[in-house]
């Protein structure tokens, strides 16, 4: 998926996310780039559900790398902005 492919290889562009000040975004991306990118390219995304949750529109995806598989849940808000995503390693 694009999100986890500009998590790990170059900077989110904030306006594409919602509720939180920009600064703070790009604080959170360079953090999580830092720890998504020696997990290497993602090689397969498997879509598990979708769901609505607390007015979001949730996508849930098993992710495989080369080193690890993450679960990665994303929540758009109605704007279509990246409201939540969370990325929990397979266990």
């Amino acid at each position: 998926m694009r999100a986890l492919r500009r998590a790990s290889a170059a900077p989110e562009d904030p306006r594409r996310l919602s509720r939180i000040p920009a600064d703070d975004h790009r604080h959170q991306i360079a953090t999580v780039s830092a720890q998504l990118k020696p997990l290497g390219a993602p090689t397969a995304f498997v879509f598990s559900k979708r769901e609505s949750r607390d007015r979001l529109t949730v996508y849930t995806y098993r992710v495989v790398t080369p080193v690890a598989t993450l679960h990665m849940t994303v929540g758009y808000d109605a704007a279509g902005k990246i409201a939540r995503i969370l990325f929990v390693p397979d266990t």
